[in-house]
């Protein structure tokens, strides 16, 4: 049979609308909704969301691929932008599959990690991933934009890109103006709220941390002042320890505190000991648990707070403690320092049962 030029035109169409049909409508596939390794984000909708703890933990997702054309070359995973593209796949692509896959029109087990699926520098090569992405980053919630490719060589015959999973590693800006006031076996601590939009609630860090020894706390000369003196990067002299350190990721063993809310702007830091000065930092917690780094660090000292019958001798009361025991005959001031005692009594002992 021969052909002529006309037949061959319609065969040549042919076998191009044939392929443009596998690309367009045979694409790969994933079924169901991926399963990971580590317990997701708390809170609705975050299946599929890697937050700072998920990165530090080495998260893993396994994907069930499912390739329509069959087991032709292999199926690889890149991040970037239209990594279909092999200009593009080589300059703004990032390889992340160390061990591509066998396509199967059946499903087959795709594992990814998560430090893998973070870290969006562009290497054609695959490059294993690692921490040091975990804890900065964006501070809203953006998709990962992950690509399937089938490859036969360098040429892509189906292809699925997949925008369902999400991160979100960095946590709020550090909050300012910080001070701590003395309180009895705690410190009240004020702070000038983050301004991040995803600020759900603050953490206090503390050195030394509770229940530690207070090896190198210095008692404090008073310590009834609020303070806010201290270097951004650092710890003041005061406080002994610099293991707290302004704008650097918080160390959960010094934790000592938090406060809910995202319009908080005042708690307590919580199971220390009076007459040890302890540096105190703030970090802001965002809706996904992910902690931003640590405020200025700031000096406190916790002081016993007297209970109205201590302040009521103090002033030179005699009497058994009820109101009655006030004897007549008293001079005026000292009947006044009496009272006086009494009122500020109620006060600190209001304030302390609320603290408890």
């Amino acid at each position: 049979m021969r052909f002529g030029p006309r037949s061959l035109f319609v065969c040549a169409a042919g076998a191009a609308f044939a392929w443009a049909s596998v690309a367009s409508g045979q694409t790969i596939q994933i079924s169901g909704t991926p399963s990971r390794e580590q317990t997701a984000p708390t809170g609705s909708g975050y299946q599929l969301y890697i937050a700072s703890a998920q990165c530090l933990a080495d998260d893993e997702f396994t994907f069930q691929v499912i390739a329509p054309l069959g087991a032709t070359g292999v199926i690889e995973a890149f991040t970037g932008e239209n990594c279909v593209d092999a200009t593009s796949r080589a300059s703004a692509c990032r390889k992340i599959s160390g061990e591509p896959i066998t396509p199967s029109t059946t499903a087959q087990p795709f594992r990814l990690r998560a430090q893998d699926l973070v870290l969006s520098t562009p290497s054609a090569e695959y490059v294993a991933g690692g921490s040091d992405g975990c804890t900065a980053g964006s501070q809203a919630p953006a998709p990962v934009n992950l690509w399937f490719l089938q490859m036969n060589g360098s040429t892509v015959l189906d292809y699925l890109n997949y925008t369902q999973v999400y991160y979100d590693v960095g946590g709020p800006s550090a909050p300012g103006s910080v001070k701590a006031g003395a309180g009895e076996r705690r410190l009240i601590v004020d702070f000038s709220g983050s301004s991040a939009p995803d600020r759900a609630s603050y953490r206090f860090y503390c050195d030394p941390p509770p229940g530690a020894a207070a090896d190198g706390g210095a008692a404090g000369d008073g310590g009834a002042e609020p303070s806010d003196g201290g270097a951004e990067a650092g710890v003041p002299a005061a406080c002994g320890s610099g293991l707290l350190v302004g704008g650097a990721q918080p160390d959960e063993r010094y934790f000592c505190g938090s406060v809910a809310g995202k319009t908080a702007t005042s708690g307590e830091a919580t199971g220390l000991a009076n007459g040890v000065t302890y540096a105190v930092a703030v970090a802001g917690v965002d809706a996904l648990g992910n902690r931003g780094p640590l405020s200025q660090v700031v000096c406190g000292t916790p002081q016993e707070v007297a209970g109205f019958f201590e302040l009521y001798r103090a002033a030179g009361g005699e009497g058994g403690g009820g109101f009655c025991a006030l004897a007549p005959g008293r001079p005026r001031g000292r009947t006044a320092a009496l009272w006086g005692a009494l009122l500020v009594g109620c006060a600190l002992g209001a304030a302390r049962r609320r603290r408890q």
